[in-house]
């Protein structure tokens, strides 16, 4: 498989990946990343070394193998390196540390399209009329009337639902803003690696 098809495989996800994976989603899959990703970060392309480690991260941690994606992340200094390791730890439990790597990305080009992509999903019939008041909904209003991405706000919308409330509506709205993240990211930094274009789907699988 190429890794367009690695991608699409991933982006396909059905039941949508868990905003706290456990174990990896596809061994094999697994596999094939560590097969190729030595040789091809090495292999040159339009854009650097770290642009294509970034694609590596984004594959790993999509497929829900944290440790590998967090191996290859943490030596990615670059705000996309940033952004990764972020959710990775995002999905580890490790909230503060998330918060420390979100900060170090600083406003990243994906935000603008992040935050349309979740304000479009919050405001159609499958978002915020889906979920019932409480403080899973005002952490989802919260992130709509921001204006912008705050990661810091999904970081804490994620930690409520993931160790205190588990609201299951709210968690559903957060794993499709979850998607998005990583599908928008992964298209970018597979962009900067190769000047070619990622084709994933524009929504997630229902």
């Amino acid at each position: 498989m190429s890794m367009q098809q690695w991608a699409m495989r991933l982006a396909g996800r059905s039941p949508l990946q868990s905003l706290a994976p456990r174990n990896v989603w596809d061994a094999a899959l697994d596999e094939a990343i560590a097969a190729e990703a030595a040789s091809w970060a090495e292999t040159p392309t339009q854009g650097s070394k770290a642009d294509r480690l970034a694609v590596v991260a984004g594959l790993y941690l999509w497929n829900d193998s944290l440790d590998a994606s967090h191996d290859v992340s943490q030596d990615v200094h670059t705000a996309t390196g940033s952004f990764w390791h972020g959710i990775m730890h995002r999905m580890e439990g490790d909230y503060g540390n998330a918060k420390y790597w979100f900060a170090r990305t600083g406003s990243h080009p994906v935000f603008g399209e992040l935050y349309a992509a979740a304000k479009r999903l919050l405001e159609s019939p499958n978002g915020l009329d889906t979920v019932p008041a409480g403080r899973g909904r005002a952490d989802l209003e919260s992130l709509l009337r921001s204006g912008s991405w705050d990661a810091y706000r999904f970081v804490d919308a994620v930690e409520r639902q993931v160790s205190r409330e588990r609201d299951e509506s709210t968690v559903a709205v957060l794993e499709q803003i979850q998607w998005y993240e990583l599908a928008l990211l992964l298209k970018y930094s597979y962009n900067r690696a190769t000047g070619a274009e990622l084709a994933l789907p524009e929504h997630p699988a229902s």
